[in-house]
This record gives structure tokens, C-alpha cells and sequence, in this order.
């Protein structure tokens, strides 16, 4: 759908509404100010600087980005440039944020528009355009932060691959007995179990007690046990960060859920039966992970 709609519609719409102050926008914009105060051109233009200077600080207020004008500019033509990559749009924001180009300002300016106070330049792009750069946004967000996260959010996320994926087959016919959820939550507990760190090294008392003698002399084994430490997690760290990032995520989802649900309050009838319909299925998707994040929390506190 965003491929679709890319070239001829979302994309161009989003070019229009981002360069409100410049260009054609900002002209029309000044003529209509001229006819109704002819001396005031020159106002015009300093409050709309002003304008942009408080909208860039809004960046730093709630992003913690600072940007200049170009450098908004430029993030706004990398998201018409992903609109426009078509059915290799996967591809396309895996390379993106693989070399760089898409960083937290990318996201901020994208976020602003889709949630935050510049969400109504989004929307008068309608319904399909608001859902194209929300569904960018998820897929920029999501892989950014699988660059960038903490060795415990990566093992959830593995975990939670696992249980999606699981339940993806399952509705697709292609879970064999029916139990796929069971055999995911196996497959997550042998992850967990193989993740997390096992004083003895998993070897007997007196095996262990062995090797960690032969290690005082031995630089080689000394590596191999410090090379397993490192590649290791404390379950009680994996724990508390999965029990505060569960708090996070149903504090998030129930403010996505007050702002779809306003949002379709405000819009035409046809629309709005759209956005309630997308909204719910959004609903859904995030009631499944709130549920595996549990599940996943209660196999990591068993181990």
C-alpha cells in the first residue's frame, strides 16, 4: 500500500506539508497576509522564523535532538525517498538505518508529524497518508532499535521473534498439532536457559571447581571462561529490565490507544471506519505482545 500510494500521493503530500514555510506554502501564505495588511510583509516573515526557531526547539524539548532547518529538511526527504522505494521498502530501511543515514533525528522529525504537534500537516493527507507514515515510523523504530539495544532488550526481542513467528504459523495452517504457542514457549525457555549466566559453567561442582584451578595457570582456559562471562546475562538484570520495559510498553500502548481513538472521533464518517478497523487490529497486535513479554518474564524468573 505505501508503495502504491508512494509517487503520486503520500509521498508528494508529505513534500507539500513539510515545506509549508517555504516555497510555494510560504508565498501564498505571505500574499494572503499582504492583502490584508499591506505594511506587514516583513512582520510576516520574522514571525515565521520565529516560528521554525520554536519548532526546532520543540526537537530538543521532546526528543532531545537538536536540528537545524536543512538538516529537518534533509530527514524529511529520506522519508519520501523510503515512501518511494515501493515493495523493497524492507530493504530499503534496513539500509537506512545499517549505514546511518536514518538516526534519532530521522525519527524525530518522522514522529513528530505522525504523534506529535505537526501531526495535523500529516493528516491532511487523509486517512492512507497518516497510516504510510505511521507504518514508517514502526519500521524505522523497530530496526533502529535493534542496532541500539541493551544485551537484555535484544534477548526479548529474540524471544519474542519466536512466539510471533509461532503464532504467525499457527494462523496460517502451518502449526501441524495445533500447539504452536506450547512449542515457541520451549523453544524461549531453552533460549533463556542457554542466555543466561550459570556460575558453575554449567559443568558438576567438581568439574567446575576443576577448571577454575586449572584457569589460575592457564591463560588459553582463562580466556574461554572470561569469553563465556561476556557472552552471558545475569537473569536478575534480564529480569528487572523485561518487568520495567512491560510497564513502558502498556503505558505506551494505552496512549496510542487514546490518540487512535481520538482520532477517529475527528474524522469523516468513511474514514473514521477505517481508522477504528486499523486501530483494532493494532489493538490486537499489541495485546499479543503484552502477553509474550509475560510470558517471556515468567520463563526467565522459573530458570
Amino acid at each position: 500500500m505505501v508503495g502504491r500510494k508512494g509517487r503520486g500521493g503520500v509521498a508528494s503530500s508529505l513534500s507539500s506539508c513539510s515545506s509549508r514555510r517555504g516555497g510555494e506554502g510560504l508565498a501564498r501564505e505571505n500574499r494572503i497576509v499582504r492583502r490584508r495588511c499591506p505594511e506587514s510583509g516583513g512582520i510576516s516573515r520574522r514571525r515565521a522564523a520565529r516560528s521554525d526557531q520554536q519548532g526546532l526547539e520543540a526537537y530538543e524539548e521532546a526528543y532531545g535532538v537538536s536540528l537545524t532547518k536543512e538538516e529537518e529538511r534533509e530527514r524529511i526527504r529520506q522519508v519520501v525517498e523510503l515512501l518511494n522505494s515501493g515493495s523493497s521498502l524492507e530493504d530499503a530501511v534496513r539500509e537506512g538505518v545499517g549505514s546511518g543515514r536514518v538516526d534519532r533525528k530521522t525519527l524525530a522529525v518522522l514522529h513528530r508529524r505522525v504523534h506529535g504537534e505537526r501531526r495535523g500537516e500529516a493528516e491532511e493527507g487523509g486517512a492512507a497518508m497518516q497510516r504510510a507514515l505511521s507504518i514508517l515510523y514502526d519500521k524505522l523504530a523497530t530496526e533502529y532499535q535493534k542496532r541500539n539495544l541493551s544485551p537484555t532488550m535484544k534477548l526479548l526481542g529474540e524471544c519474542l521473534d519466536v512466539l510471533l513467528d509461532a503464532d504467525a504459523d499457527e494462523e496460517a495452517g502451518e502449526g501441524g498439532d495445533g500447539d504452536g504457542e506450547t512449542r515457541g514457549l520451549l523453544r524461549v525457555k531453552g533460549l533463556l536457559d542457554e542466555s543466561f549466566l550459570q556460575a558453575d559453567l554449567g559443568l558438576d561442582p567438581i568439574s567446575a571447581a576443576s577448571v577454575f584451578a586449572r584457569a589460575e595457570s592457564d591463560e588459553k582456559l582463562q580466556a574461554e571462561i572470561d569469553s563465556y562471562l561476556d557472552g552471558k546475562l545475569q537473569k536478575d538484570t534480564f529480569v528487572t529490565e523485561v518487568e520495567e520495559r512491560l510497564e513502558a510498553l502498556r503505558a505506551e500502548f494505552r496512549e496510542m490507544e487514546r490518540e487512535e481513538q481520538e482520532a477517529a472521533r475527528g474524522s469523516e464518517w468513511i474514514e473514521g471506519v477505517e481508522r477504528r478497523n486499523h486501530s483494532r487490529t493494532q489493538k490486537m497486535q499489541r495485546d499479543r505482545i503484552i502477553k509474550y513479554v509475560t510470558y517471556i518474564l515468567d520463563l526467565a524468573q522459573s530458570c
